[in-house]
């Protein structure tokens, strides 16, 4: 293993470059220095708004300065995120150029398994197949297998699969090829959960007449997706997901692990709460004793989409690694850190950041929950926050919830939409796709550019450049894989195409061409570069303009007295910095944050400072995963931290005058 030694004289010249104050880390005993000083393998706990990310690029700009390594290996980080990548990336900017070339690697786990495993062992089989990782174009190409009826003899079997594709207008996304002798199929995402569980029609379709396949049927379905699947392979077209079947392949057959583990000398992953079991498996398979590997992330924060079944693959505990921590937040102050601290797991204790006071976290009773937002407009005006100054990416003022579906008609739980009125966590996205050229060149809805900007327009001309170039044989483009090779290999064109958007947008907008001159000009400029253009292909001669859906606006941004609040689920503000955040008291499972933490029957309260909470026996698997979202949700704020609460399942209006006194939580 690779050590280093850095002076109090290198680590003030990182932090300088990085625009941080030159004293960040003199502490040599301090938790985040310690982590910059630290060259063994090590598992780093970070609470939320921790600055992790801060640590990490220190500690990469000032390896880039050891580089080039006399053994000529480099380093590897991954996230889960392109984001995340971005950021880094973003922040070290031009000061460690050398990180980003050969031999390091930056990218998410997804793009270093495609990369290193998938794709060489693919091409090495199939030379001369197309290998294309997308998803549009992967259910495509499984809906125009699947059409053919693989096996018409089973035509049972093929009633079943094509039930599983379409009921209810769902499609499976994908499902897992497992790595093993007999390749078992597994469903990954499907209607009804992880395993083929996936309910049949009897008698009529309502759903509550479906029943579930017999274990017949569904190994007869396993063995007819297995032959589906191996069709689609062989045409070389991939859902993101198989690239973890292929590179277990790779893996068992080729000395992959030894070579990877000598170009790379450093593993260093974030946000590793979020690792899947195959995705572990992966890294433990390829980054094998000789590499230095150090994991970022918060195990209390592991949340999966909703899916309840779903756990962290990573164990923060572990022989061979050092576990570090770092357990204060830059974010908040104490006020949010002490009331958030009795939902944590794992982190014995947080702490807040001495230089910020935020405001005492609020629990707002409600009778009936439509009362909820205007009680949390009231909190931002009585403390005057639209006069702080916000410079965060994400929205200012937040309602989330853990459950963003819809309930059924006439059902009464607690959702998103019992706060605000047609929700969807859905993002109505207009058509960007049709079945002729001419299509792609209208002028799109006011109201679609009002909220998303001209920006649509080239997404949609470059889906336009994806469809014709897909018509030649052999093509099998994406909008992603397009762009990567234009500009790899075709930047002259890529400038006059850009340029060519630029200049019919303002047209477009302002009238001034029609739909059909647009198409003239885009056909011409592919012929000037010398493209190949399908001659008598009905996609480009027909010149009937399909419509384009109906802009429908989202109730994901609500106005309340002036001031603006972003509603969605937990999940979807992972990640996210909040100025104050609303949680809003839902039910799943016949249970919601009163039932498991305010304990209005048993008197099992875990906000009461004398904390007399105790753990469930039963149902623990719907309460661990509801403390973690729960945490997640009050961690996001800067200044104001809101907890919206049905009065008739609170506690608190019962509580004891002497409890009152000590509690860390205003009731409203």
């Amino acid at each position: 293993m690779v050590n280093f030694s850095f002076t109090d004289e290198d680590i003030q010249s990182a932090c300088k470059e990085l625009d941080l104050p030159e004293n960040s880390f003199e502490d040599k005993t301090s938790e985040r220095r310690k982590i910059i000083d630290c060259w063994n393998n090590a598992n780093i706990i970070a609470c939320p708004g921790s600055g992790k990310t801060t640590v990490l690029l220190v500690k990469l700009l000032l390896i880039s300065k050891r580089m080039p390594f006399d053994d000529g290996s480099g380093i590897c980080v991954l996230t889960h995120t392109n984001v995340a990548i971005d950021e880094i990336k973003n922040r070290l900017g031009n000061k460690a150029d050398n990180l980003f070339k050969y031999p390091n690697f930056f990218g998410t786990i997804q793009s270093f398994v495609s990369k290193f495993l998938a794709a060489p062992y693919y091409k090495q089989r199939n030379p001369n197949s197309v290998f294309l990782v997308d998803e549009n174009a992967y259910l495509n190409c499984l809906k125009k297998v699947l059409s053919r009826c693989l096996n018409k003899q089973k035509f049972d079997i093929y009633k079943m699969v094509s039930h599983l594709m379409l009921a209810n207008n769902k499609l499976i996304e994908s499902y897992r090829l497992k790595s093993t002798a007999d390749d078992d199929i597994k469903l990954i995402r499907s209607i009804n959960g992880p395993e083929i569980s996936i309910k049949k029609p009897k008698g009529n379709t309502k759903i509550c007449n479906y029943i579930d396949f017999n274990d017949v049927e569904k190994q007869q379905i396993k063995e007819y997706l297995r032959a589906l699947k191996f069709e689609v392979m062989k045409k070389g077209v991939f859902h993101f997901d198989d690239m973890y079947y292929l590179a277990s392949r790779a893996l068992n057959q080729f000395p992959i692990s030894s070579l990877l583990s000598k170009r790379f000398c450093f593993l260093f992953a974030d946000e590793m709460q979020d690792t899947q079991q195959h995705q572990m498996d992966i890294i433990d398979t390829v980054f094998i004793k000789t590499v230095t590997k150090q994991y970022f992330g918060d195990p209390d924060q592991a949340i999966f989409n909703g899916v309840s079944d779903e756990k962290s693959a990573w164990k923060d505990e572990i022989v061979g690694f050092e576990r570090l921590a770092i357990s204060d937040s830059k974010r908040f102050g104490d006020e949010i850190a002490e009331c958030i601290n009795p939902f944590k797991q794992v982190l014995p204790t947080i702490s807040g950041n001495p230089e910020k006071q935020s405001l005492q976290p609020t629990i707002l009773l409600f009778d009936k929950p439509e009362q909820a937002v205007g009680l949390f407009v009231q909190q931002i005006h009585n403390h005057k926050l639209l006069n702080q100054e916000w410079r965060g990416t994400s929205a200012r003022f937040n309602l989330v919830g853990f459950v963003g579906k819809a309930p059924a008609e006439k059902n009464t739980k607690l959702t998103i939409n019992s706060y605000v009125q047609n929700y969807s966590k859905e993002t109505t996205k207009l058509k960007s796709n049709f079945d002729n050229l001419i299509s792609y060149f209208q002028k799109r809805p006011k109201a679609e550019i009002k909220k998303f900007g001209t920006k649509v327009y080239y997404e949609i001309f470059v889906n336009a450049l994806v469809a014709m170039l897909n018509l030649v044989p052999n093509n099998q483009y994406s909008k992603s894989k397009l762009l990567v090779e234009l500009k790899e290999n075709s930047p002259e064109f890529l400038t006059a195409f850009n340029l060519f958007i630029f200049n019919c947008i303002q047209q477009i907008e302002t009238v001034n061409i029609l739909p059909v001159d647009v198409k003239t000009k885009f056909i011409n400029l592919l012929t000037q570069y010398n493209y190949q253009i399908p001659q008598n292909i009905p996609f480009i001669n027909e010149n009937q303009i399909s419509s384009i859906d109906a802009f429908t606006q989202q109730n994901n941004v609500i106005v309340e007295d002036g001031i603006e609040i972003k509603v969605g689920t937990i999940h979807s503000i992972k990640g996210e910095t909040h100025m104050a955040t609303l949680l809003v008291e839902n039910e799943n499972y016949s249970a919601s944050e009163s039932s498991y933490f305010w304990g209005h029957k048993s008197d099992n309260d875990l906000f009461c400072p004398n904390n007399t909470y105790e753990k469930p026996k039963t149902a623990y698997a719907q309460l661990e995963q509801r403390l973690k979202t729960t945490y997640v949700a009050m961690s996001r704020p800067t200044h104001l931290l809101c907890v919206a609460v049905q009065k008739s399942k609170a506690g608190c209006p019962t509580c004891l005058p002497g409890k009152k006194a000590s509690c860390k939580w205003k009731i409203v």
